[in-house]
């Protein structure tokens, strides 16, 4: 019988239902943008589609001091430069709404960072290496940053 079979292990069971759970409230908890900065972020995506360039401010131009006969290339620069937009935006095309694209982005980036803690506690050699994704997954500012439309999820990840 070969040895690298997958055995379900109580650290394995613990993961897996941090995983569930952390699913389960982003699928309740995700129910729209919410507060100012949000709508910056889905504006990207928005102004990505309109004129092929995300400029957010492009859409109060009362407060940018843009006029209605100004050009594309009149437009003020991007104000969220972020690869993580670059990755929303492309999420966007993809098919998804402007707020769903920053929850997928974000659920994916938090499941990256989740992988790689447990693979760096292993390297290290901790013999309860899955404690560290387990309370990252369940840790109450994960979910928020992973269901708001803000890019600091990614921020995470650079730091991680």
């Amino acid at each position: 019988m070969p040895r690298n079979k997958l055995r379900l292990t109580w650290g394995l069971t613990f993961m897996l239902l941090s995983l569930i759970a952390f699913v389960g409230n982003v699928i309740f908890s995700s129910v729209g943008g919410r507060g100012t900065d949000q709508y910056w972020y889905m504006g990207d995506l928005s102004m990505l589609k309109i004129t092929g360039l995300p400029v957010t401010s492009a859409i109060y131009p009362a407060s940018s001091g843009l006029k209605a006969h100004s050009r594309i290339n009149d437009l003020p620069p991007r104000i969220h430069n972020l690869p993580v937009t670059y990755l929303a935006g492309l999420v966007r095309q993809a098919g998804a709404s402007n707020y769903l694209a920053w929850v997928y982005v974000n659920v994916s980036v938090t499941l990256i960072i989740a992988c790689s803690m447990y693979v760096i506690a292993k390297k290290q050699g901790y013999l309860y290496a899955y404690i560290a994704p387990v309370f990252f997954l369940s840790f109450p500012l994960t979910l928020w940053l992973s269901i708001n439309a803000l890019a600091d999820m990614s921020l995470a990840l650079g730091s991680c």
